[in-house]
């Protein structure tokens, strides 16, 4: 199955918590299954003029039943193999020799 990460501007989920980051599980026919998400830990009195993104400290990292599962961003990034600022990409991780 295909991960997708989707980042968006915060809305708030039946639980009342702001969720910033959204994991899918896709599969071949396109079907999504939310399978992890980060939350506000606590939601916005009003909706923020910006769309900035939350201090990590500000949110929990977990699965969509609610229960924290990662006790940071990084830990969360590294349990779905999610890359934020797509380096994978860059190919600079990939050693190349001169032919």
């Amino acid at each position: 199955m295909l991960r997708r990460a989707n980042v968006k501007k915060p809305r708030e989920n039946p639980s009342g918590k702001g969720v910033w980051i959204r994991v899918f599980d896709v599969s071949p026919a396109g079907k999504k299954r939310l399978v992890a998400l980060a939350w506000r830990r606590t939601p916005f009195r009003t909706e923020p003029d910006t769309n900035d993104a939350p201090d990590d400290t500000d949110l929990a990292f977990g699965l969509p039943d609610g229960s924290v599962k990662w006790r940071n961003k990084a830990a969360f990034l590294k349990a779905w193999n999610i890359d934020l600022d797509a380096r994978s990409l860059s190919g600079a991780e990939a050693k190349h020799t001169p032919s």
